[in-house]
């Protein structure tokens, strides 16, 4: 387990990024609480043999994405 600094020890994220950047992008499209992306992720869980994770964790992971936004080279919008 990892130290996060202030002399506690923290649980390693056991639910893969690539599925938190999903349920980030269902959020973002859909506007869907947290709350029933427990229940999803439960699910999620169950079906790979993966740790659940809580609405909580969820929450904090999805904010600690890094959003990489790709700008056109091209087009009829310009950069200013």
């Amino acid at each position: 387990m990892e130290s996060n600094g202030g002399g506690k020890r923290k649980h390693p994220d056991r639910t893969p990024d690539t599925f938190i950047t999903f349920l980030a992008r269902l959020r973002a499209v859909y506007d869907v609480p947290y709350r029933p992306f427990e229940s999803f992720a439960r699910i999620f869980a169950k079906a790979t043999g993966t740790a659940t994770v809580s609405c909580t964790s969820i929450f904090r992971r999805i904010r600690k994405i890094v959003l990489e936004l790709p700008i056109p080279v091209e087009g009829p919008w310009t950069v200013q």
